[in-house]
């Protein structure tokens, strides 16, 4: 991975904003995010499921990321996202979003969602 960062969210139910920017076409990015509640507990996620949609500017789905490809459950709160091809190609703009699935619930939303930056 080229890059690595950690990112901390609350989870109150609404799409946090996480905009990725300078990344490079070519590359392999990767960044986990920790979910906890608002009071700073740990969510526990292993039995949940996420996916990662992302939209070209004129908003195509153009990939998704799944658990087991793109996505993957490091920890008890712990989700790793990685970001590459066909993402990484070329050089663009991207907005995605973060869709969280609750076992426990039946619970089904975005949260988070941004744009993905990639220059030449």
């Amino acid at each position: 991975m080229s890059n690595c960062t950690t990112t901390a969210i609350n989870t109150k139910f609404c799409p946090v904003t996480w905009n990725l920017t300078c990344l490079n076409a070519g590359f392999t990015y990767s960044d986990e995010i920790t979910f906890k509640d608002q009071a700073g507990a740990a969510i526990d996620i292993t039995a949940d499921d996420f996916s990662m949609e992302i939209y070209d500017e004129a908003l195509t789905l153009v990939h998704t990321n799944t658990i087991g490809a793109g996505l993957e459950i490091i920890g008890t709160n712990k989700l790793r996202v990685t970001i590459g091809a066909p993402v990484t190609d070329d050089f663009g703009t991207y907005t995605h979003k973060i869709i969280w699935t609750r076992v426990s619930t039946g619970e089904n939303f975005p949260v988070m969602a941004g744009k993905i930056v990639v220059s030449a």
